[in-house]
């Protein structure tokens, strides 16, 4: 017997496709919304790009409040050493630990930053050119939960 012919994906849906994954949570929202009816590849592309930014986007807040966490924390230490030792030129170091730290976040972010674009790069060319894009874990997670 013929295996079934996988359906053929139009230049319309694999540009959607690719837009969904290109361009962020609010524009995959906006594909996913506007699509799910009509296309099961734009529908299955579109809610993966919506997990996976949604994702990146709590990790980015965690990270950002575990940022915030640590400048309160050296605002403090540094106004409490202060207030202890106002006499002392030890405290002249004080003043960079709070732009350092926030400079050592930032210089981390970019290659994470960058990888990420990466990944949608290469998740909206390969929606493009009409493969089945799939991400590691997360595209086994979403296949099922829309056959769900």
């Amino acid at each position: 017997m013929d295996a079934e012919a996988p359906p053929v994906v139009t230049s319309d849906e694999r540009l959607l496709a690719a837009v969904a994954h290109l361009f962020g949570l609010l524009v995959a929202l906006i594909v996913w919304a506007t699509q799910k009816e009509k296309s099961l590849f734009v529908r299955f592309q579109a809610v993966q790009a919506i997990a996976f930014n949604g994702i990146v986007m709590l990790a980015s807040m965690a990270l950002s409040g575990c940022l915030g966490v640590l400048m309160v924390l050296a605002m403090v230490v540094g106004v409490t050493f202060i207030e202890t030792h106002a006499a002392s030129r030890e405290i002249d170091w004080l003043f960079l630990f709070q732009p350092l730290l926030t400079f050592l976040f930032l210089i981390l972010w970019m290659p994470f930053s960058l990888l990420l674009l990466v990944i949608r790069i290469v998740a909206a060319w390969s929606v493009f050119r009409g493969k089945d894009f799939r991400y590691p874990v997360l595209g086994r997670r979403v296949e099922k939960f829309l056959q769900d």
